[in-house]
């Protein structure tokens, strides 16, 4: 598994959206969905930031 599959499947056991994370990130949910299929390729201080809002995120 790569890094960004083992991202987007962290993502999704913890039930955080896309948008949740595009917000964040101030970019597009497209942006950001792209990513993680491999399409695009975000700069580091964005790919920085998926990361932590996802390590970090606690559900309310």
């Amino acid at each position: 598994m790569d890094e960004r599959m083992y991202w987007k499947l962290l993502r999704v056991k913890k039930g955080i959206r896309i948008k949740q994370i595009a917000d964040y990130l101030n970019c597009s949910l497209s942006y950001v969905a792209r990513y993680e299929k491999g399409v695009v390729t975000m700069i580091d201080q964005k790919v920085k930031g998926y990361k932590e809002y996802i390590e970090k995120y606690q559900p309310k």
